[in-house]
């Protein structure tokens, strides 16, 4: 992928545009598809060390903290109020969740916010049908209010 990358902590003259390989995945780590990112006041704080006392970052560190059009995935382990909470308020982000029924309280919580009539979801709710192999699919994806 295409990055601005920081080598060692200083001035303007420590960044350089180049090529990182995708980063691999741990097991509570947050996958983004970024299709636009830019450098900001953080990041030049960044790179001058400002923060390197309290956010131990490993180098080389890619820059851009301002993200936009992206979607995000995550594992389980991210499926809570504060951290869609931060997605939404603090990144003003979209985000898609996979609920599984080993969390039943949100996978009831979900599934109420979901359920009635297609007419209560009309403004939220996308439909596509596809045939293929003999037969048709009709997929509907629905949205609730957060």
């Amino acid at each position: 992928m295409k990055a601005f990358i920081l080598d060692r902590y200083g001035g303007a003259d420590r960044v350089r545009a180049g090529d990182m390989p995708d980063p691999e995945l741990r097991e509570d780590d947050v996958s983004v598809q970024i299709h636009a990112a830019g450098v900001n006041l953080l990041d030049s704080k960044i790179r001058n060390g400002e923060f390197k006392r309290i956010l131990r970052y490993r180098l080389p560190l890619i820059l851009g903290h301002d993200l936009a059009g992206v979607v995000v995935t995550a594992d389980a382990l991210h499926t809570q109020r504060a951290f869609a909470d931060w997605l939404v308020k603090d990144k003003q982000s979209h985000y898609l969740f996979i609920v599984k029924a080993n969390q039943p309280t949100l996978y009831e919580t979900v599934q109420a916010a979901l359920s009635g009539p297609d007419t209560e979801f009309a403004e939220r709710m996308a439909t596509q049908a596809n045939r293929g192999h003999g037969q048709t699919e009709t997929r509907t994806i629905r949205t609730a209010r957060s």
